[in-house]
């Protein structure tokens, strides 16, 4: 193994001499059908012709050269020969390639600059990338310094109000980048200044169109996201809900899944003619598992099913309702299964049913998830709601409105099926009018109990609050009154 030990100039290595910039490469020259002697020569020569490009930059900045022509040639010269005999991650190419980007910069050609920064950002980011400032870094911190008095927040709030509702994906990707940086920076005591300190004002200038384009506009393609951009809270949290949970159960659904898998198309899109087909092919293959299936395997099976249906319905032109359908009559089954008999915690099948609930989007759990509320113990009821809560909280924070709402109506649904009408008012309140049908079931639980009162007044407190639906439930709330007078 060989270790080279190079500091860079960036604001870590400044101010902490410790800054991990450690290469290990195996090996340090790549061109071994070389001779001894020939390796000599060029290790020679290349280590003569880089410390003459450093030199004659010096004396060219000495002499107010800002051009330097001359050692620019020379560092191209360098990478040239050192092409292919060197390690693409020895410390030479990256320090001739970081000095091409700075040099270009300071001599005005920035499309040149660019084009080596980036390449200097691609060796770091392969050697160390958690202590390199990437270029959406030196973007973030150009707009917080010149733009918003270095307050994280403000940016971020200018990006919700601005683009969550037009370019949301682009939107969350963007918060998840500055969220990153603003911890990584906090973690190592520095602020955003600290990546642009001693930057060329004419660079930082151009780079400043290319923040506001970028960050501010939201101007960007997947293919240009760093990797903690495509990691944002939706993609996280829908993974989890996908199979983040099948710990808990006793056989891992993960077998089933892919074979699952097998039955569709790789990235082509089902028509509503070819629709059919695929049900049937899906539902024989689920019939043949269930016929010599044990409880933890039908477990696997149904659970497998509704993760790789859910995974493929933005495919699945499913006008004619075979595909919902199955995935409905799997979920019922799935629900029908007792996890009692098994050793599956309590707190992890609830938690991972939720969580699934909560983020499928396409009508298949909506009639039939309650079902999953009856027979609870005081202690699975208490588990559930906090539960809830819990998510409801966590999607609030990171926006994810939608969502959200998804775990109020659920947390309602909790509490009508269980009768919990202390409840009843308080979650009727936060509801609103937004959505009609979560109004209806929590009165229409009060009224069936003849708690009358409590079913007045889920409509009297749901109905103050603004929404889509408040005529509607107006008319509701009214023949609610009626059909209480006439049993009075």
């Amino acid at each position: 193994m060989y270790n080279y030990r190079f500091l860079c100039d960036c604001p870590r290595c400044v101010n902490d001499p410790s800054c991990p910039s450690q290469l290990d490469l195996t090996p340090p020259i790549i061109q071994v059908h070389l001779s001894d002697t020939q390796k000599d020569e060029k290790l020679d020569f290349l280590e003569q012709l880089y410390h003459e490009s450093e030199n004659q930059y010096s004396t060219e900045y000495m002499s107010g050269d800002n051009k330097h022509f001359e050692s620019i040639k020379m560092a191209n010269k360098w990478l040239n020969n050192a092409k292919e005999f060197y390690a693409p991650l020895h410390p030479h190419v990256f320090k001739i390639t970081e000095f091409l980007g700075r040099v270009y910069a300071e001599s005005g050609e920035y499309k040149k600059a660019l084009k080596y920064f980036e390449k200097t950002v691609q060796i770091m980011d392969m050697v160390f990338p958690e202590f390199w400032f990437r270029k959406w870094d030196v973007w973030i911190a150009i707009l917080l310094n010149n733009h918003f008095d270095n307050k994280w927040d403000d940016l971020i709030n200018h990006l919700y109000k601005n683009h969550w509702h037009y370019n949301r994906n682009n939107c969350e990707s963007m918060i998840v980048q500055i969220e990153y940086l603003r911890d990584e920076l906090s973690d190592k005591g520095l602020n955003p200044t600290d990546i642009i300190i001693g930057l060329d004002d004419d660079f930082l200038k151009k780079q400043e169109i290319n923040a506001k384009r970028k960050v501010i506009e939201l101007s960007f393609q997947d293919k240009e996201k760093s990797k903690s951009m495509h990691n944002t809270p939706r993609n996280i949290f829908f993974e989890e809900a996908l199979q983040g949970n099948w710990d808990i159960l006793p056989v891992n659904p993960q077998k089933q899944a892919e074979a699952l898998r097998k039955k569709f198309k790789k990235k082509t899109h089902y028509s509503k003619g070819q629709t059919h087909a695929l049900e049937e092919k899906l539902d024989s293959y689920i019939e043949k598992q269930e016929i010599k299936a044990t409880l933890p395997k039908l477990f696997a099976l149904y659970r497998a099913f509704l993760t790789v249906s859910l995974e493929n319905m933005d495919n699945i032109d499913d006008s004619y309702g075979v595909i919902g359908d199955l995935s409905i009559s799997v979920f019922e089954k799935y629900l029908e299964l007792d996890w009692r008999q098994l050793s599956i915690d309590a707190n992890g099948y609830f938690t991972d049913i939720v969580k699934y609930v909560i983020w499928e989007d396409y009508g298949v759990t909506d009639e039939v998830y309650p079902a999953m509320f009856s027979k609870l113990t005081k202690s699975e009821i208490k588990e559930i709601d906090l539960l809830l809560q819990t998510e409801r909280e966590k999607l609030i924070k990171h926006h994810l409105t939608y969502q959200a709402e998804n775990a109020l109506t659920i947390l309602g649904s909790l509490y009508a099926k269980n009768y919990l009408f202390n409840k009843f008012i308080p979650v009727a309140k936060e509801m609103g009018t937004r959505e009609w049908k979560r109004i209806l079931i929590l009165s229409e639980a009060a009224e069936k109990k003849k708690e009358y009162k409590i079913a007045l007044s889920v409509f009297d407190v749901a109905i103050k609050e603004s929404g889509y639906h408040i005529e509607y439930l107006r008319k509701e709330y009214s023949k609610l009154k009626a059909r209480i007078n006439k049993k009075s």
